[in-house]
């Protein structure tokens, strides 16, 4: 089982656990890469940017498939490129202190650290996969 971080709005993330499912915009080269290997029962974690928390996981119950119907009515674009999920918890905790500890964040200053999140969609390590799951068991419904 592979596990990623989606780095999303808050109405987005509200979206998703409405209709379960995620649309993907266009813009990230490592959507491209990442996307096709997605399978089901693979984790999705949560970052809601602007908020900078992390929230629990989805679990994803569809692959790869391309629609065109607006899900994101705020968004300026459609993000055809969907994966069905299950939302299985909603806790959260603060991004900001998981930081130190991260792999995928070589740099923690802030003005260095928000760059790891533009990827958009980052696979995680079994190391990051620790860190999220013990810092948002010990934080429910923050």
């Amino acid at each position: 089982m592979k596990q990623y971080l989606f780095v999303c709005t808050r109405e987005s993330f509200d979206i998703t656990k409405s209709i379960w499912v995620i649309g993907f915009h266009d813009r990230s080269w490592t959507l491209n890469i990442e996307l096709p290997k997605v399978e089901i029962g693979d984790r999705i974690y949560f970052y809601i940017s602007k908020e900078r928390v992390l929230v629990w996981f989805a679990s994803v119950t569809e692959t790869l498939y391309y629609d065109d119907k607006i899900i994101y009515p705020n968004s300026k674009e459609l993000c055809i490129r969907r994966l069905g999920v299950k939302i299985n918890k909603n806790n959260s905790c603060d991004f900001n202190w998981l930081i130190s500890k991260l792999d995928f964040i070589k740099k923690k200053e802030w003005v260095v650290w928000s760059a790891y999140l533009v990827k958009n969609f980052i696979k995680l390590s079994d190391h990051d996969i620790k860190i999220f799951e013990d810092a948002l068991s010990n934080n429910p419904n923050l």
